[in-house]
C-alpha cells in the first residue's frame, strides 16, 4: 500500500509559528496524554506509531504542542475562522490522560487495548467519549459543565462540581463519587455501550459550534492502494 499525504511535518514543527502543521510522527517515548482546548473534534485510535493528522481546518490557526508526555491542541489563534470545523485524528499505542476545556470533543474509537490507569477531565463544557477503552483505574472529573462517557474495569473515582454528567459502563468493584452544586454520576445502559453517543444523548445531535463549511481539499489526507 502506498501512503500519500498532504501537509505532513515532523513534531518539532508543531509550534504556533508553523505555517501548516498537519501531521507528525513522534518517538517511542512520546506523549501519553491529550488535551484539547477551545473546541474542535479529536478522534483517538490505537496504533503502534504515534501520529497526529489534521483532517479538516486550518492547522496554522491551532497550535499543536508536544509538552513531553502530553500533546496539547490549543485554542484558536487570532484571525482564525471559527466557522471552519477543526478535526484531528491521533494514533497512539497508549493513553494515560484525556482533557477537554472550553468546549470540544475527544472520542476514542476502534479496538483500543485496556489501559492500567486513565485520568479524564472536562471543564467549562465539552465531552470525552472513551467507552472504547477499558481503564483499570479511572479518575473522572467534570467542572462547570461537560460530559464523560467511560468504561472502568476495577475502580472509578468520579467528581463533579457546578454541573456535569459522568456516565460509566461495566462492573467496577469500587465506585466513589462526589457531586457539588449540581451534576450526576450514573451507570449507562448496556444497550448503549456500543452505540454512537449521539444515538442515546440527543443533546449531542447538534454540535455547540457555528455551522461547518466544507474542508479545504488540500488539507485532507488520503490513502490509496
Amino acid at each position: 500500500m502506498r501512503f500519500r499525504a498532504h501537509w505532513l511535518l515532523p513534531l518539532a514543527a508543531l509550534l504556533p509559528a508553523a505555517s501548516a502543521p498537519a501531521a507528525v510522527q513522534d518517538g517511542p517515548a512520546g506523549f501519553r496524554s491529550i488535551e484539547l482546548r477551545g473546541g474542535g473534534t479529536v478522534t483517538v485510535r490505537y496504533g503502534a506509531t504515534r501520529t497526529v493528522t489534521v483532517r479538516s481546518g486550518d492547522p496554522a490557526s491551532r497550535p499543536i504542542r508536544d509538552e513531553g508526555d502530553r500533546l496539547v491542541i490549543d485554542r484558536c489563534q487570532p484571525r482564525c475562522s471559527h466557522r471552519q470545523p477543526f478535526e484531528v485524528e491521533i494514533i497512539t499505542p497508549e493513553l494515560a490522560g484525556l482533557a477537554v476545556s472550553d468546549g470540544g470533543r475527544i472520542r476514542v474509537l476502534g479496538d483500543f487495548p485496556a489501559q492500567p490507569a486513565v485520568a479524564a477531565s472536562v471543564s467549562s463544557g465539552g465531552m470525552i467519549d472513551m467507552r472504547a477503552l477499558e481503564a483499570g483505574r479511572l479518575s473522572a472529573a467534570v467542572a462547570h459543565g461537560g460530559l464523560i462517557y467511560a468504561r472502568p474495569r476495577d475502580t472509578l473515582a468520579a467528581s463533579i462540581s457546578n454541573g456535569g454528567l459522568i456516565t460509566y459502563w461495566g462492573e467496577a468493584a469500587s465506585v466513589s463519587s462526589t457531586v457539588r452544586h449540581g451534576g450526576a454520576v450514573v451507570r449507562g445502559k448496556a444497550a448503549d455501550l456500543r452505540r454512537p453517543v449521539e444515538a442515546f444523548d440527543p443533546t449531542l445531535q447538534t454540535p455547540h459550534a457555528p455551522p461547518a463549511v466544507p474542508a479545504v481539499p488540500a488539507l485532507r489526507t488520503r490513502v490509496t492502494p
